[in-house]
This record gives C-alpha cells, sequence and structure tokens, in this order.
C-alpha cells in the first residue's frame, strides 16, 4: 500500500510554482514563433513560383500528416547528428 506523503507534496508544489512564469514565458514565446512562421508559409504557399509553393505545402503537409510524439523523436534524435554544438544539451536542463 503507498501512502501519500504530504511533506514531499508541498515542497514540490512550492518548485513547481516557481517555474510557471518560465513555463508561461515559453509558451507565450513558442505562440508568437509559431504565427510568424505559420504567416510566412501562408505566404509562401500562395506564391506564384512554382518550387517554393511546392515547398510550402511539403512542410505544411508533413507536420500535418505526423504525430507529434514522432515529431519531437526526430527533432530530439535527429538534430543532433546534424548540428554538433546541440551534442552537449542534456535533457534535465
Amino acid at each position: 500500500m503507498v501512502r501519500f506523503d504530504f511533506n514531499f507534496f508541498v515542497n514540490c508544489i512550492f518548485e513547481i510554482i516557481f517555474k510557471v512564469p518560465y513555463t508561461l514565458y515559453l509558451g507565450c514565446v513558442s505562440f508568437a514563433l509559431s504565427i510568424f512562421i505559420a504567416i510566412m508559409l501562408v505566404a509562401l504557399r500562395g506564391s506564384k513560383i512554382a518550387p517554393v509553393r511546392g515547398l510550402a505545402g511539403l512542410y505544411i503537409s508533413f507536420f500535418r500528416s505526423t504525430p507529434y510524439i514522432t515529431q519531437l523523436f526526430i527533432f530530439y534524435y535527429g538534430l543532433p547528428q546534424i548540428f554538433f554544438s546541440l551534442r552537449s544539451i542534456s535533457a534535465e536542463t
């Protein structure tokens, strides 16, 4: 039988509360960046240049058709293979 450790809960909840502003900041920055990328993709997809329109369509269809967990694995394990400076970043920080 597992018993609830109230002291551990209180210690963890205070640590989590102190991280909320950082989480909100990351969320707002991500949202602003995604809006900018979406506007650029809409502009590129409406382009009269066929290769540009095709690449924008390919990018959109890739991210719409793959599950988020697959995209996370591709970025987490794939980007350090391309950019060597990302190999020193750990998942715990």
